[in-house]
Parts: structure tokens; sequence; C-alpha cells
């Protein structure tokens, strides 16, 4: 990890005594610059506010799962704990007597275990010294912490890298992150300041590496022999040929995105592959090592992206995932030490994001320095620190005020099966739909259509809505007895009722137009039609009934009246045949017609007892007997099952 804009292993002394100094004078204005600048820039869609400062060289931190706690490693070797809202709760673990702080040694990564809520497992990379003088052994450690409000215990060392008392003393690593789709820790180290380190597989330097939760190596590591890290290759070993990998970043497509620090030509962001080898002394970059030629060498891989001379140390880094800022999601979000800028990076390829379409500054910050580390937080927005060499370092959120307003496009209280259509601001983000305070499955998009009675909101980045109340009132029933076709001859009569119910009211219906005076739950047509009811209940709310046919007929003609002594017809209903008796001498004749007037049969000069209509289907049909004077009478009969 570097913590300056580190040089070449020749100029080391210079470096201390110059660049330190610059970098020194550069802090004491930074916050006020860096205020300034997120506050005023007209390229910021955000505001950015102070957390928490007064650090004595912060140099990483971590936001717990759980509550949004940020647990911030200083160089000297505490781990401190502060409150979302940035009050101090004291220290976490103290380990500045064991650890070496020189130069860009110290404690350094910090991260919690995919388990956290469970477990409570914290860790931490530091550079290990014990005794902690002159001739102490060093390594490179990462130690496991289990949180207890607030306080670390059980620490147990799951790495422990040995290294010489002669290294530089920069490119020590050291950033750790679990990887969500396998649950493994990575670490990242630089090569200690040796080139030669980065093309070697049987160390760890230069190198990304891939251990279990409690230290033991995976058996699918890319070059996994015996287990043995001291023997043959380094079992640990991700991917290798790395200057100085600074911090790096999962996409929430699994991909592995590294920031790493160039020498003299190119700082560079690398999509991490597994085995990969990404060219460090043989390039710089996307060019060769010393002159400007393409980095076109078969077995390496190129950075997706660079930044070119003057370099700034490109340091923290995300995957932007949250929903405060919809223009950045699956982006990269990246910062650089020694100007403290921020970059947008546009990937391509989706959903893979292998490419690098834009790289734009969104902040500018290069009056000061020391961004060292950049975290998203649970709700989106999103934080950076002021770290490093730094007397006055800190935490700074950047966020934007989201208030959701919902609007109905129509009545709010209306009958089934109506709808009204609800819908929400600011446009662009990701929402979610609740009515009674529960959240509805698919309800993702910016308007929603309710249907059903209820209270409901949006919810944007966990920021509230209005509310709107919606009612749906329900139909009454309506139904018209009896539902068949009906006949009736005078003086005959047939009556239709409709259903009956509290705060009920009714209006008959001849086809399409309404019955003057038939307001009450029942009806007795006159004449032939088609008949309804429509129902309309106390809310307002109305519905047609079915629709029953009537048919009015002549049973006698008006010219002669035969009596009902002259003929019988029975069973009537029937589910077989009918039979008809003749009771008078005289002859008829008999035809059964269906309803749209087919003559179905035709019996000429019958006298008697008379049986038919076995051949009939299930219906009604009319029955039509005829004397030998041409006087008619007509009556309904039934064919049933």
């Amino acid at each position: 990890m570097r913590l300056a804009n580190s040089e070449s292993i020749t100029n080391f002394t210079i470096f201390i005594s110059f660049k330190t100094q610059l970098l020194m004078q550069k802090i004491n204005s930074f916050l006020f610059v860096f205020l300034l600048a997120f506050t005023c820039s007209a390229q910021l869609p955000f505001t950015q506010t102070t957390v928490f400062s007064g650090l004595n060289q912060p140099v990483a931190f971590a936001i717990a799962p759980n509550d949004g706690r940020f647990f911030v490693t200083i160089k000297a070797g505490q781990i401190v704990v502060y409150s979302s809202t940035g009050t101090s709760l004291g220290t976490f673990y103290n380990l500045a007597d064991s650890t070496y702080n020189n130069f860009e040694r110290g404690l350094l990564g910090i991260c919690f275990d995919p388990d956290y809520n469970t477990n409570h497992y914290v860790y931490a990379y530091y550079n290990h010294r014990w005794p902690n003088t002159s001739n102490g052994s060093q390594s490179l450690r990462v130690i496991r912490f289990t949180d207890n409000s607030n306080v670390g215990t059980t620490p147990t060392v799951i790495l422990n890298i040995p290294v010489s008392n002669s290294i530089p003393g920069n490119h020590v690593g050291g950033n750790i992150h679990f990887r969500p789709s396998d649950g493994k820790l990575y670490v990242s180290i630089g090569e200690l300041a040796t080139p030669s380190n980065a093309q070697l597989k049987t160390n760890p330097f230069g190198k990304i590496l891939r251990i279990n939760k409690d230290g033991t190596i995976p058996n699918s590591n890319p070059y996994y022999d015996d287990g043995v890290p001291t023997t043959l290759n380094d079992d640990r070993i991700w991917e290798y040929g790395h200057r100085n990998p600074f911090d790096f970043t999962f996409g929430a497509n699994d991909s592995l995105y590294i920031s790493e620090n160039g020498e003299n030509t190119q700082d560079e962001m690398n999509l991490g592959r597994k085995g990969g080898n990404y060219g460090w002394q043989t390039c710089e970059g996307n060019l060769q090592y010393g002159n400007s030629n393409p980095c076109n060498v078969p077995g390496l891989i190129n950075p997706l992206t660079v930044w070119t001379s003057p370099l700034q140390s490109v340091t923290g880094i995300i995957f932007y995932s949250g929903c405060m800022f919809p223009e950045y999601k699956n982006h990269i979000i990246i910062g650089n030490n020694d100007q403290g800028q921020i970059f947008d990076l546009v990937l391509g390829n989706a959903p893979a994001y292998t490419s690098v379409l834009s790289n734009t500054l969104i902040s500018d910050l290069t009056s000061s320095g020391g961004l060292t580390s950049i975290m998203q937080g649970a709700d989106g927005s999103i934080y950076a620190m002021n770290g490093g060499y730094t007397s006055n370092g800190g935490i700074f959120k950047l966020s934007r005020t989201i208030t959701p307003v919902i609007t109905a496009g129509g009545p709010t209280t209306f009958c089934q099966p109506s709808n009204v259509v609800l819908s929400a601001t600011p446009t662009g983000y990701s929402y979610q739909w609740y009515k009674n305070n529960v959240a509805i499955s698919g309800a993702t998009n910016i308007s929603y259509t309710a249907s059903l009675t209820g209270t409901y909101k949006i919810m944007i980045c966990n920021n509230s809505s209005n509310e709107i109340n919606v009612v749906r009132n329900l139909l009454p029933p309506a139904t018209v007895t009896p539902a068949d076709t009906q006949y009736f001859c005078l003086p005959a009569t047939i009556t239709l009722n409709a259903n009956t119910g509290t705060g009920l009211s009714y209006q008959w219906k001849k086809g399409s137009a309404s019955i003057s005076g038939a307001t009450t739950n029942s009806y007795t047509p006159t004449v032939s039609g088609k008949y309804k009811v429509v129902v309309t209940k106390s809310n307002g709310c109305t519905r047609n009934s079915n629709i029953v046919q009537v048919y009015k007929i002549n049973c006698r003609d008006e010219n002669y009246d035969l009596s009902e002594d002259d003929f019988s017809v029975y069973p009537n209903p029937s589910a077989n045949d009918f039979t008809i008796d003749l009771i008078s001498s005289e002859l008829f004749n008999l035809k059964i017609i269906d309803l749209q007037g087919k003559v179905l049969i035709n019996l000429s000069e019958i006298n008697g007892s008379i049986s038919f209509g076995e051949e009939l289907n299930t219906g009604i049909y009319l029955l039509e007997i005829i004397n030998s004077k041409g006087s008619k009478s007509i009556q309904k009969i039934i064919k049933t099952e």
C-alpha cells in the first residue's frame, strides 16, 4: 500500500525529505479545499459533509454491515470505532506495541467477515515487528478479532508472512476484502520495492493472495501444489505481476477490479483474473517498461484503463451498486492520493463489465491530497477518507437529499374493477412500492397501478414518500330470478325478482332503456323484451344483472275461444313424451314449434289421445292446436333432461 506518491528506490531519501514535506504543506488546507470543492463544483451532483475528523494518519476504514459504524485503521497501530453519525466509540484494539509504522508500513487494511452479523469477526492487515525495535523480526500479518461491543477480543493471526529487516518499507500491502461469491479472503501485497518479486510464483510479493477465513489455503487456487507456501509455488497466489496494488473491489458481476500505482509513466486499474500475470516489470501500464512501445506481450494482461504522468497514486476503489447515485450505477468510483481526485469509470460489456468506456474526473481537489479509501454506505452514500500522512484525517460523506413524492392519476376512491395509477418523482432511481408498509413484490417501477384498498407509498434509497389512501368499493350483487326464458299470456303474468340487501337501490331496464317507475326489487313485464336490473349500492357502485328474455304470447285466438275442456296436455314438463287428449269429436291439427319459429312436428286431422315429442331435445317449445274452424290455442311445453 502506498500512502503517498512513492518513487523508485534510488530516490528513497529524497522522497522522505521532500515529498512528505510537500504533502504536509498541502494537508494544512485540505479540509477547507475539500469542503469548498465538493460544495461549489458544478460537476458534483451531491453534497459533502464531514462525518468526523482529527485523526492522526488514518489509512483505511470499513463500515459495519449491521449498524453502519466506522472501523478505522490508524497507521501507528490502533483500530478506532465511530458511530454511523460520527460519534467516537473508543479504541477497538491497540496493536501499537507490535506495529512497525515507518514509511508505508503500519496498520493498513480492514474488513468485516461476510457472516459478521452472526460471528462478529473483524480482520485487519498490518506490518508486525517484535520486539518493536530496529532488530525485531518483521512480518506481514492478517489478524482476526471478535467484536464485543466495540472492543476487539480473541485476536487470532490467520496470515503471517515473514519479511527481511532490510526491505525498503514501501509496497508492503495491504488491503483485504472478502469476495461475495466464494467467501474467501483476498489480500493485496506489493512487491516490496523489488520488481523481480512480482514475476516469482515462489513468494507472495507483488500478488493478490486468496485464503480461507481461518488462513488455510483453498486447493482451487490456480498455483496450488503441495499446500505449503514456502515450497514450490506459493499456494496462496490468485494472480501475480503487480507492482503495488493499493486497493481492490468486487463488482456485482463478481469481477475483481484493482487500483495499482505505477512507477514513472502510468497508474492503472486492472481486471483481476484467476492466475493472471499483470506484467510488472516487463510493462508499466499498457506500455513496455522504460519506453513508449505498447505492451503487447503474449501472456500478460493489460490494464482496463490508465492515468498518465504526472502520476497521482490511485487508491480507494468501489464498484458502485447503490441507489442514491443512479448515474454511477455499475460504474467504478476510484480516487487518488496526491490530488484527492475522484474519477467515474463507465464500464462496458455488460453484464460482465470487462471494459472501460470512459474515465471522467468528477471531483478535483488539486491543492490537497491524501484520499486513501472509498466505501459505499448501505443507503448508497459514498464515503471518502482523508488519510495517509495527515494529522487531521477523517471521513467525508458524499450524498444527496432524495424526497420522493407520489401523486394519483385519478380518483383514489373507485368501484371494482377500476384502479388508479400512482406515479413517483424524482425520476432515474430504483423504486420499491409499499402497501400498508409491506413491500409489494415486483413493484419496482416509477409508477404503480393500485387496484386494492390500502395505504400506498414508495421508498427510494430508504427515503419514504408521502402516503396515498386508496379505497376500492365492492360492487353489489345483481341477480334476477327466474333466470331462464319466460313466457306468459294474458291474463297470466310473471314476476322478475332481484336480490335484496341493505343499502341497495334498483332500476329495471328493457333493453338499454330505463323503465319509468320500476325502482323496486321486483318487476312484472307487460310486453316481450330483454329485461335486466341495475343495482346500486350505497357507496355509489353499480352492477348490471343477468338478462332475462320474456315473451308475451297469445294463448287463445281472439275470434274463437278454445276451452280448456277441448284438450289437455300432460305431463308438462316431461322428460320423455307428451300426451294430448282431444276431448271434442272434431278433428284437430297439431304443431310443435321451437322458439325460432321452426315447425318440428306437424300432425293433421288427429283426434282422441295422441303421444308426441319423445324425439325433442331439452328446451322450451310452443304447442299449437287448430280446430276445423281455424281457431287455435298456443301453450308452452317444456322438455327436461
